[in-house]
Parts: structure tokens; sequence; C-alpha cells
């Protein structure tokens, strides 16, 4: 998929999928996928995180999603909204209308 594919995208990027990727690991098929993605230089890397607010504000995933930044990824910020567990803050995955055009507008320019 990494020679034909111009664009991955992780929508939604649970906290452990973030941290296993911005630490190297490749052990199931999506996290050895973006260790290949982060290696091509003419590839766009896409991340839409999801998970609850205390996970997303916590420093080690706040940090992780700083590596993936600083290795050319692209972080669809979450948005604040009611999710699953109950709680009401920023985590809740970006409105898939919202995302795809992000990667239309992304991929007007590959």
């Amino acid at each position: 998929m990494s020679h034909w594919a111009d664009i991955l995208l992780i929508a939604p990027a649970t906290a452990n999928t973030i941290s296993k990727i911005a630490n190297g690991q490749s052990d199931n098929v999506l996290t050895a996928m973006s260790l290949v993605f982060n290696g091509l230089k003419d590839s766009h890397k896409v991340v839409a995180p999801a998970m609850n607010t205390h996970m997303y504000d916590n420093t080690f995933n706040l940090s992780n999603l700083n590596k993936l930044k600083e290795n050319s990824w692209i972080v669809i910020p979450p948005i604040v909204g009611y999710m699953a567990c109950g709680d009401t803050g920023k985590g809740k995955l970006e409105k898939p209308r919202k995302i795809v055009g992000f990667i239309n507008d992304l991929n007007k320019n590959v």
C-alpha cells in the first residue's frame, strides 16, 4: 500500500496507537504501515485523535503528538463534546465531514 497511497489517515487515532507510532513500534498492520509511511518523503501522514479528555490532555499523549508533528505528521485536533464515557470536554473525534474535507484539500496539493 505504501507504494501507491499518497495519504495515510488514521481516524480515530487512540492514545495507544499514537504512542506506538510516535515511538516507532510496529506490532500490528496499522503501526507497521505508519512506520513505512514515516520514512517516505512524498507522502502525507494524518492522525485524528479521539479519546477521553483526561487521556488527551495527559502529558505523555501531548508529547507523543508533538513527536508526530516533528516527524511531518498532521494532527487534526479533536473537538469539545460529549463522549461515550459520559464526560464532556476536548477529545471527541472531529466530524467525519470535516476530516474528509481536510483530506480533499490536502489531496489537491499532492
